[in-house]
């Protein structure tokens, strides 16, 4: 299978709730998609509508829905390959659902194009790419950020359950260095985001997995300036989706039993709290395969 545009950025994670969102709850994913870019089966098939703005094509008894599309290249009863352009983007972006059995919008399922994505071999880096999501921009870490997270990360509140303390410029500076870097050890690969809240073009808050083979622990903070928004789970939820795109098999994440708040965004990503403590932290566990 494949993603249904070039080189995709999802904009909005299937499961989104906001005032864009129909119904409150986003039905399927969206990709950014200028005027133009051309949308493609993620699945060879048969088109089974054609209608407006929007093809559909069935692929072993699921729908695959393509909305969006200003100039649909193919009628219906033709038959698809995976690749096979379906039209060209309407812009400014591609919304892209899959649907079982019997097809109405509630039979919509989270898109499972990504789990058929390889992972990377042993030994291959894995490297972090920009994503945005609804009001979020996650920019791949460098060390030029120093200067304006050591502002985010200045309030002590936020180490209450992590431990530390707020860094220095210059010890924050060498962090970010050292996370650039990377481990050094082979098949382990350290992903870093920044989170700018494109709205108000600041920097909130950081993301982070550290992807050993099959699994990524994710982690994440928000400034204590921008907490109470819905950021952090906006964040977290759209790194899983970003995850998934990497063909893991599991995402895990440690949450100190009495921080509410970070347990209802691992909740809200997907992940599920387990009995095991590590360290005084508890596991918490995203099963994709």
């Amino acid at each position: 299978m494949a993603a249904p545009v070039h080189n995709a950025v999802v904009v909005r994670e299937f499961g989104a709730t906001g005032e864009q969102c129909r119904g409150g709850v986003h039905p399927g994913r969206d990709y950014r998609a200028e005027h133009g870019t051309a949308v493609r089966a993620t699945l060879a098939g048969v088109v089974v509508q054609v209608e407006g703005d929007r093809v559909v094509v069935e692929s072993n008894g699921i729908w695959h829905l393509y909305s969006h599309l200003s100039e649909p290249a193919v009628r219906r009863g033709d038959t698809v390959e995976t690749g096979d352009q379906l039209g060209l983007a309407l812009g400014p972006h591609l919304h892209y659902e899959e649907r079982v059995t019997p097809y109405r919008p509630a039979d919509r399922r989270n898109p499972r194009f990504d789990v058929h994505v390889s992972r990377p071999a042993y030994g291959e880096r894995v490297i972090a790419t920009r994503f945005d999501t609804d009001r979020l921009a996650l920019l791949p870490l460098s060390p030029e950020y120093a200067e304006p997270m050591a502002r985010v990360l200045s309030a002590p509140e936020l180490y209450s359950f992590i431990g530390g303390e707020p860094p220095s410029l210059e010890q924050l500076a060498e962090r970010y260095q050292r996370q650039v870097a990377g481990s050094g050890r082979p098949g382990e690969h350290w992903l870093n985001w920044v989170l700018r809240l494109r709205p108000d073009d600041v920097l909130v808050g950081y993301v982070q997995a550290t992807v050993t083979g099959d699994e990524a622990e994710i982690a994440w903070v928000v400034g204590a300036d921008w907490q109470g928004r819905g950021i952090a789970r906006e964040a977290a939820t759209g790194l899983v989706g970003w995850l998934r795109g990497q063909g893991l098999e599991r995402i895990v994440a440690h949450v100190h039993p009495e921080h509410a708040a970070s347990a209802a965004v691992a909740s809200a990503a997907g992940l599920s709290r387990t009995e095991q403590l590590d360290d005084g932290e508890q596991l918490w566990v995203l099963q994709l395969r």
